[in-house]
Order: structure tokens, then C-alpha cells, then sequence
């Protein structure tokens, strides 16, 4: 049986072996490679060469490439067609191109291919050519139905239709061509975030975590309406400073940047004991200065309360020079408001206790603008 093989050269844009090949494996790569350049709506080209059993080339033609119809149907067609064009342009169907000359002279030139035509030389080589063609085509069609009969076999041996369907789903998906389904970086890169929940319902978390991360709230909310998540709606909470919700939620997965905003949210209450806790773990000296920070300013509270043995004993704890600083301007105060009582000069004790309510008020208002 007469065997062609095809050779693919002068490839530009495109990765195709060199070397001669079968030809329906020359077709399955080069319909390959037709795929990759629409989905990347780019052109390459390259040179096809069907040679037959001896080495003799039937067939040459420059094809560039996209091309919409299927790859063995177009070549199929050029090596029936007239050479009169020289080049396959992509996603159009293939047209033979005019003769320039007058028509008294194509009159001329048809005579002489009808001569050349009726020699018998050229004939039986024309005849040999479409024949090996016609046979090669011919098998391919063979191993279709024979694909197609054995598909049908295994539908029947495997029971009921109506129990096959996944697997009639699964090969008519496989033989439609369809275009290569989307990643989950394709999703994060279109900003799909509920396909790509559809799609990969078990990277939810990861999907949450990076939303979170670039900070796009608004999607985090929409994509927590539709697969709401203890996560989530932890890093809503979070971010909408909902401190009391924060603390509440118990069936999120704490990872350690999770229990950093846990221990930040005891802060916000005032519950620095709790957050001292959880801190002995996390070891964050982002916590630590959050601490110390939350400390100095209920210290500088209970000074302008009077209270200066409470504030003392955290600044024993703490060991803040400015706090330092301020205990002693509060005694001071604290001793010249007695003094200008025992003396009956409600004035001047109204001014050292506008003085005490005031003192470290420049702190707590900078730690109020960062707050917001």
C-alpha cells in the first residue's frame, strides 16, 4: 500500500518538526499549532511538502496560518485544486486566482495544456498522484469510523444510555475541538472571582485570602454573598472595624495574620490583657508597640482623672519616658489645684484642672486620626 509522508519547512511562528512525516500526524500538528494561533490571535507560516512512497513531491504550497476550517479538509482540497495560487490566507475560504492575461491568450494556453494533457506520460502520472491522494483520504476516513464504531461498542457493553452520558458528555467534548478551558490565574487576572468560586470551590479560602490581601473588599463582600465563608466574613468584620463581631466569630481557620487581627481587635476594646495573651505567641512587634502604645494613652487617661497611682503602676509596666514626664506634670497639677482650694481661689483652681483634664490631649488626638 502506498504510504505519502509530508515534510513541514520555512516554518516561521510556528513549532513544527523538520523531519518527514505520516501524513495524518502532519495534520494532527499542524492542527495543533492552528489552535494555539487563534486563541493567540497571532499568524505564523510554513512550508507543506507531500512526497510519495518513492520521494516524489506531489504537492508544495506556503500556507499561512490561522485557518478556520479544519486543517485536513483545506489541504485535503488544495491537493485537487489548480496551483494557480500560490499561498493559503488565513480565515478565508480558499479561492483560485485569475489569470491576468487577455482571454485570447489563455485561449492559447488552454490548447496547449489540452495537448500536453493527452500524452499519455503526463496523464498516468496525473492519474497515479490523484489516486495515491484519494487512497490516503480514503484511510483516514476508514479510521474515523472505526473510532466511531468502537466509541458505539464501548456505550453498549457499558449498559444504559441514559447511565453512559458522563462518558457521551466527556467524548463529545473531546472531539469537538473546543477552546482550552480557564485557569485560576485566567479568573484572578479577568477578576472573576464567582467563577473562579464556581470553578475551584476548594480554593475558596485561598480565594478569600486573596482578595484580602490586595485589599478589593467590595469583591470579598460580593463573593461572600454567594459562598459566604467564616473567613470572610472575619476579614469584613475586620476591615468594617466591627471589633465586638471580630471577637465573636469562632469558626474561622486562625491562621497567624488572623490572630494578629484578633489580638488588634482586643486592643480596640481595651482588653489588653487578652491581646498580651495571644501576643506571647505570635511574638509581633507590631503588637508589642500596639500595646505599649494602648497602655501610655489609659495612662495618660487616668492622669487627667487624677487617678496617678493607677497611671503610675502602668508606667512601672511600661517604662515610657514621656509617660514619665507626664506623671510628674499631673502630681504637680494635682498639688496646686489643693493648694488654690485650701486658699478659696476657685479661679486659679479651675485653671490647674483645665490644665490636668488637657495634659497628654496632643497624644490621644494623634492616635485618633490614626485610627480612622
Amino acid at each position: 500500500m502506498a504510504k505519502e509522508t509530508i515534510c513541514l519547512v520555512n516554518a516561521k511562528k510556528m513549532t513544527v518538526p523538520e523531519e518527514r512525516m505520516d501524513m495524518y500526524d502532519a495534520f494532527e500538528i499542524l492542527e495543533k499549532e492552528n489552535k494555539r494561533l487563534l486563541v493567540e490571535k497571532s499568524q505564523g507560516a510554513c512550508t507543506v511538502n507531500l512526497y510519495d512512497k518513492k520521494d516524489n513531491l506531489l504537492f508544495s504550497e506556503d500556507v499561512v496560518f490561522p485557518l478556520e476550517n479544519d486543517i485536513e479538509v483545506v489541504l485535503s482540497e488544495r491537493f485537487f485544486a489548480p496551483k494557480e495560487s500560490s499561498i493559503v490566507k488565513p480565515n478565508k475560504q480558499i479561492q483560485v486566482t485569475k489569470d491576468p492575461k487577455p482571454k485570447k491568450e489563455r485561449k492559447q494556453k488552454s490548447s496547449k495544456e489540452k495537448i500536453e494533457k493527452s500524452e499519455p506520460g503526463s496523464m498516468d502520472k496525473e492519474t497515479t498522484n490523484k489516486s495515491i491522494i484519494q487512497k490516503s483520504l480514503l484511510k483516514g476516513q476508514k479510521r474515523m469510523v472505526l473510532l466511531l464504531v468502537g466509541a458505539v461498542c464501548l456505550l453498549t457493553v457499558g449498559g444504559i444510555l441514559v447511565q453512559s452520558f458522563p462518558l457521551v458528555e466527556s467524548a463529545v467534548q473531546w472531539l469537538s475541538k473546543s477552546e482550552p478551558e480557564k485557569s485560576w490565574n485566567d479568573y484572578l487576572e479577568e477578576k472573576d472571582y464567582i467563577g473562579a468560586g464556581k470553578k475551584f470551590p476548594e480554593k475558596l479560602g485561598d480565594l478569600v485570602d486573596y482578595l484580602t490581601e490586595k485589599q478589593e473588599f467590595k469583591a470579598l463582600k460580593e463573593l461572600n454573598e454567594t459562598f459566604p465563608t467564616a473567613e470572610a466574613t472575619f476579614d469584613l468584620a475586620f476591615y468594617q472595624k466591627e471589633w465586638e463581631e471580630v471577637i465573636g466569630l469562632n469558626d474561622s481557620k486562625l491562621t497567624k495574620e488572623r490572630q494578629v487581627m484578633l489580638a488588634h481587635s482586643y486592643i480596640e476594646l481595651g482588653r489588653l490583657t487578652e491581646a498580651e495573651i495571644l501576643n506571647k505567641t505570635l511574638k509581633s512587634k507590631i503588637l508589642t508597640n500596639e500595646i505599649h502604645f494602648a497602655y501610655k494613652i489609659k495612662a495618660i487617661k487616668l492622669i487627667q482623672a487624677g487617678k496617678i497611682d493607677d497611671a503610675a503602676a502602668i508606667q512601672k509596666k511600661i517604662n515610657d519616658d514621656e509617660l514619665e514626664e507626664l506623671l510628674a506634670t499631673g502630681k504637680a497639677c494635682l498639688e496646686m489645684i489643693e493648694h488654690y482650694k485650701k486658699e478659696n481661689d476657685s479661679e486659679s483652681q479651675k485653671q490647674w484642672v483645665s490644665r490636668l483634664e488637657n495634659l497628654g490631649g496632643e497624644i490621644i488626638n494623634e492616635s485618633t486620626k490614626n485610627n480612622k
